[in-house]
């Protein structure tokens, strides 16, 4: 996974999306949009704050995440991040399109809970 942009943000009443990193894959869905917004919630920004502070546009990432949404034409795939880590490996990038209405303002209650039940 390839980043792309990073976009900080805050919800007042839900602290558990505080961080937005927009990801561009390779090989990409688009090419002018961000594939991916992984959202961080406080605590897994404070955990992985010095990486996070150090990533542009270009880095190659990986990271483990809840698959939150499926995007469509009007919204950018939603997955909550639990662990992010530069790879080290680097790729230029065009310039990205980034519309500010398709990310997503908050993370469902549900997000940082581990499923119940058998599946």
């Amino acid at each position: 996974m390839l980043l792309n942009k990073e976009v900080g943000g805050f919800t007042l009443l839900q602290n558990n999306h505080v961080y937005n990193i927009l990801v561009k894959m390779d090989p990409s869905e688009s090419e002018v949009e961000p594939d991916i917004v992984l959202t961080l919630s406080a605590d897994t920004y404070e955990k992985h704050k010095e990486i996070i502070e150090i990533l542009y546009t270009g880095d190659q990432i990986t990271f483990t995440a809840k698959f939150i949404k499926l995007g469509d034409e009007y919204n950018v795939n939603h997955l909550h991040s639990v662990s992010i880590s530069k790879t080290g490996k680097f790729k230029e990038l065009p310039e990205i399109t980034v519309i500010e209405s398709s990310l997503p303002e908050s993370v469902p209650d549900h997000a940082d809970k581990r499923p119940t039940g058998s599946f």
